[in-house]
């Protein structure tokens, strides 16, 4: 209930739990307000991609009208209530079920209520009885039960949960005798604004809790808090179990600026929390800050730690002011170093870079002491600005400062990394990796989920996908243990990629639904992941989302020649193959400049296969002798793969297809081992079994493009093709549903006969059967019959493929898992 008001662990813990337990016989129903300020822009645009993506059904849950609050009065009372009862209900509450329900119940209790004869009216002539014209129908009910329940209704709103073992803590908060409290307790359970939990109360709903709690005066309120602190406080100092957070609570609500013990406890709550809550663990930092007096030498130590929760929290922004605001009145030492470091990988996996550079010149010019670590980071950004040489230059430059800081060596040896991975260099990028490691095997949990992430990021790039998938495992079973937030983003980016190479695209799009729930996203991560999903509608033919993505990819330079590289796919796929060629070749020349080879092989492959497309084979062979040069004595299986298999077709070399097979079976490169396999049945070996395994491959993962292209390619071998289901006399074939979808889409005749890989005449020829069949006149009355489910079996074929339609939806108020 009320999902706007959850705190960011909240909302974690919840997208984790719906994605795990997709599938399962669970579902999940949500409630939340509509419109800001009550609903922040994260969680709206969360809600709002959730619907689009078939995700969550969401409804827009309108005021009751007339008719509903007479039901519902009904239902109260058992008695059919009449006319003016009914109006009278509805202009005080404006159709909110809750005052309905109260505003019912209080007419009761106030004698205003009339049932006989099984119909409920007003008494007398009143339209707007008493019970109904107070500021809240909930306090009127509470002055009824009399003054002993008000007394003690108000203290207790302070409590989210109520033990009885408190009864005389709470007599003393109300001024009443212990019997006097028991008395008007059970009275507040019997009119049923308490209601019993485990392990004790709360009230019936939070509309109550939160209207007499609002009753209170700030004064009252601070000394409510501040007696239940001091109670927890001696109850945990005479050995009582007391939750840390639970007496945080009631210290931030309570204790005045300079209260070095409020301070203590609430550091002591954020300490507690930081390792599996840190999002709650950065309110807690907060709340203390609060309490210091000015140029307290304890504001520095604060803020740097609330910079690390938030950072853990994926809550980037945030960390990168708090920790902006830590450098400012650090002193030099190993904290302000650690802080320091942290702000740059902040700005750059916001893809702030040049930000985070010309950050860290300002920084290391004005230290008087070493920052090694800050040297490290700068290498990282260095890299990720093709910068290659002063990027290694850095990081040297930090391991000769680090001394017995394993802290920087660490982040320098991920900087090597980092540098050797995008220059295709394997040995390099792993032995960096290794000492990574030993040295973060001293530095905590953290710190190895970080060298884990950004390795399984690298691999899963280079092709390495049997290695990513283990690493991967090791740094999710890490990262719960930090509580599930800590480099959430990076890590499900690294997951996709390596879905996405191993050909399991339902799961790659699924990770990509789910990144932007509901934390805020790192851009310069999200780039690859929107990259990969932008691939595989491209190889599906589906259209109208591959162009969503395109238009979602943001320039970052850590994945610039990669988002290029995709937008040039869906330009080919829409038969721009100018433009396609203008994307590869300008990506290709900026790498070959900068000596950045870690998505060089998409970049050369493409061209490759565009110049033959367009029939130019000799351009075709030097772009493949390029990628071949480039990638002679490469030991990253996706270069080797595309390398092996550009040679066998510009130059017909079967041996060097059999190669580019082997190396991408041996490692989980699924599309790259179904492409292998078309080569080598088009070289004519063994084409009955290369085209057969190809096309059933392309078949499985919805390849539409390449799955056409390969039964092109049996037809010429003499290879019977796999036989789809036989369409009944006027149901629509397989051929004729993808025109549908396509046209549903969007796309041109052109477009279409470049997805169908037939001629536009072909295309024509296909439109005028299915006009006839479905009875339909124009496109747009086929893209209309689409949209409703009259070419129903669209629908069908869309879902089998891994999409989801998503439900009809309006303004986001409540939301669940399907």
């Amino acid at each position: 209930d009320d999902l706007h008001a959850a705190d960011t662990d909240t909302l974690t813990v919840l997208s984790l739990l719906i994605r795990r337990l997709q599938g399962d016989a669970v579902t999940f129903v949500a409630t939340t307000r509509s419109h800001p300020p009550d609903v922040s822009a994260v969680l709206a645009t969360a809600l709002d991609r959730l619907g689009r993506d078939g995700l969550a059904m969401v409804l827009d849950l309108e005021p009751l009208d007339s008719d509903d609050v007479r039901a519902l009065a009904r239902m109260v009372t058992d008695a059919a209530p009449d006319d003016a009862l009914v109006r009278a209900l509805w202009e005080s509450t404006k159709g909110n079920p809750f005052y309905v329900t109260e505003g019912v119940r209080s007419l009761v209790a106030s004698g205003e209520l009339i049932v006989t004869d099984g119909r409920a009216r007003l008494r007398g002539d009143a339209t707007a009885p008493s019970a109904l014209r107070a500021p809240s129908t909930i306090v009127y009910r509470l002055f009824d039960l009399g003054p002993d329940a008000r007394s003690v209704a108000r203290p207790l709103t302070a409590f989210r949960r109520f033990e009885l073992d408190d009864l005389g803590l709470l007599a003393e908060l109300a001024g009443l005798e212990p019997g006097a409290v028991e008395a008007a307790f059970d009275t507040l359970v019997d009119a049923h604004l308490l209601r019993p939990i485990a392990l004790g109360f709360e009230f019936a709903h939070p509309i109550v809790r939160d209207t007499l709690y609002d009753d209170l005066g700030p004064a009252e309120r601070r000394r409510i808090h501040a007696r239940i602190a001091a109670h927890l406080t001696e109850a945990r100092a005479a050995g009582r179990e007391v939750s840390l957070a639970d007496l945080a609570t009631h210290v931030a609500a309570s204790a005045t600026a300079g209260d070095t013990e409020a301070v203590a406890v609430l550091v002591a709550a954020a300490h507690g929390a930081a390792s599996t809550a840190p999002a709650s663990a950065a309110v807690w930092y907060e709340h203390a800050l609060a309490l210091l007096p000015r140029d307290d030498a304890r504001t520095g130590p604060l803020l740097a730690e609330q910079a690390r929760a938030l950072f853990l929290a994926s809550q980037l922004e945030r960390a990168t002011a708090a920790a902006a605001h830590a450098l400012e009145v650090l002193p030099g030492g190993h904290l302000r170093s650690r802080t320091a470091a942290l702000q740059v990988t902040l700005l750059t996996a916001l893809g702030r870079l040049e930000e985070a550079l010309a950050g860290s010149d300002t920084l290391l010019a004005s230290s008087p002491e070493p920052l090694p670590r800050l040297h490290a980071e700068r290498g990282s950004v260095l890299a990720q600005l093709d910068r290659f040489a002063e990027g290694e230059r850095e990081a040297e430059r930090a391991l000769e400062l680090a001394g017995p800081d394993d802290g920087a060596r660490a982040l320098a040896y991920r900087a090597l990394s980092t540098l050797a991975q995008a220059r295709a260099d394997v040995p390099a990028c792993i032995a960096a990796f290794d000492r990574q490691m030993e040295v973060a095997a001293h530095l905590g949990p953290a710190a190895r989920l970080s060298g884990l992430t950004t390795q399984a990021m690298q691999l899963a790039l280079l092709g390495f996908v049997v290695d990513a998938d283990a690493m991967l495992t090791e740094a999710n079973d890490a990262r719960d243990a930090l509580g599930g937030a800590a480099l959430r983003d990076a890590l499900d980016v690294a997951a996709t990629v390596a879905d996405w190479q191993a050909g399991r695209w339902d799961d790659a799009l699924e990770r990509v639904r789910w990144l932007e729930f509901p934390l805020q996203a790192a851009e310069a991560w999200i780039v690859l992941a929107r990259t990969s999903a932008l691939t595989i509608h491209v190889a599906r033919g589906n259209a109208v989302a591959a162009k969503r993505f395109a238009a979602d990819i943001t320039e970052v330079p850590l994945a610039g020649t990669t988002a290029a590289w995709a937008r040039a796919q869906l330009a080919a796929m829409l038969g721009d193959a100018d433009e396609a060629a203008r994307l590869l070749e300008t990506s290709w020349d900026h790498n070959a400049a900068c000596g950045q080879y870690s998505d060089a092989h998409h970049l050369l492959g493409d061209l490759v296969d565009l110049e033959l497309a367009r029939g130019d084979r000799a351009k075709a062979r030097r772009w493949s002798e390029t990628l071949t040069e480039v990638f002679a004595t490469t030991a990253a299986p996706g270069p080797q793969s595309m390398r092996d298999r550009c040679r066998a077709l510009t130059a017909g070399d079967v041996e060097a297809g059999r190669a580019a097979r082997a190396v991408a079976r041996d490692h989980g490169l699924l599309v790259h081992a179904a492409y292998a396999q078309l080569v080598l049945g088009m070289l004519g070996d063994e084409p009955a079994v290369n085209l057969r395994a190809a096309y059933e491959t392309y078949r499985e993962l919805g390849a539409e493009t390449m799955r056409r292209r390969t039964a092109h390619a049996m037809k010429a071998a003499g290879v019977d093709t796999p036989r789809n289901r036989r369409a009944k006399s006027g149901e629509l074939n397989e051929t004729e549903l993808k025109l549908s979808q396509l046209v549903h889409d969007g796309l041109t005749n052109r477009e279409i006969a470049n997805v169908l890989m037939v001629s536009p005449k072909t295309v024509e020829v296909y439109l005028s059967r299915l006009f006839a069949k479905t009875g339909c006149a124009s496109r747009i009355e086929l893209a209309v019959a689409v949209s409703e489910g009259r070419v129903s079996e669209v629908r069908t074929i869309a879902l089998s493929r891994g999409g989801r339609a998503p439900p009809p939806r309006s303004s986001p108020k409540a939301a669940g898992s399907p």
